[in-house]
């Protein structure tokens, strides 16, 4: 598997609104740190939500089954 990072050039550059495809195999196959969201060939940020999503979310985890 390969690592790929920051600096590849198959990554969405947001900078410069131009981007390499990657084919769904090279994505599959591959590591991507930080990890990244494929889209019709175009690999761009993954959405990590927002803090306050975090903490809502830890809030229903600790929420009894059944409650």
């Amino acid at each position: 598997m390969a690592d790929r990072g920051p600096g590849d050039e198959s990554v969405a550059d947001n900078r410069m609104g131009t981007a390499a495809p990657v084919s769904e195999q090279e994505y599959i196959e591959s590591a991507w740190d930080p990890d990244r969201e494929y889209d019709h060939g175009i690999l761009t940020d993954r959405n990590l939500g927002t803090p306050e999503h975090g903490d809502l979310q830890g809030l229903m985890y600790e929420v009894p089954q059944g409650a």
